[in-house]
């Protein structure tokens, strides 16, 4: 798919969004390793900079965003809803960062399409299902009332030991 490494760049920052709710935690964790990816597919240093700072911003606007439960906090309003309002926005955004990635890679020739491994994709999907519930167990859990915003991180903590 023309744009490839540009898709991942954005998918791998909305779901360590999910995951860890700051832009910096996103840049400093995965930032440099998603910009040689896509210099290695062919895409120019620039670019892979711009796109990496632009889809790490996802990361105050996805659950579980810090500036989210911080704001909701000062301004005594429910942080449950406001994390459920961040959610289809952010998701918006993505789409949005993803489309203009494709059709910069098609226009400029960069990331040509390889063919794809299907057996190998579902493989990997499967070993990735649990850890990637952990987003939606802290949001399912803030949002219904289960617990506090600081009581999930605990449970988060728990969680990825016991996937461990």
């Amino acid at each position: 798919m023309p744009g490839g490494m540009g898709h991942v760049n954005v998918v791998s920052s909305v779901i360590f969004g999910g995951v860890s709710g700051s832009s910096v935690a996103d840049i400093a964790s995965i930032g440099a390793i998603e910009i040689n990816a896509m210099e290695r597919h062919g895409f120019p240093r620039g670019y892979a900079v711009g796109m990496t700072l632009c889809t790490s911003t996802l990361s105050s606007i996805i659950p579980p965003s810090i500036l989210i439960v911080i704001a909701g906090s000062i301004a005594n309003v429910s942080i449950g809803t406001l994390l459920v309002a961040g959610l289809i926005p952010g998701l918006f955004i993505a789409f949005a960062f993803m489309v203009f990635n494709h059709v910069y890679a098609v226009r400029h020739g960069y990331n040509p399409p390889s063919p794809m491994n299907f057996r190998k994709i579902a493989i990997t999907g499967v070993n990735a299902i649990l850890p990637m519930l952990t987003p939606v167990i802290l949001l399912v859990g803030i949002v219904d009332g289960y617990f506090t915003p600081t009581e999930a991180a605990a449970i988060a903590a728990l969680y990825t030991l016991f996937l461990a």
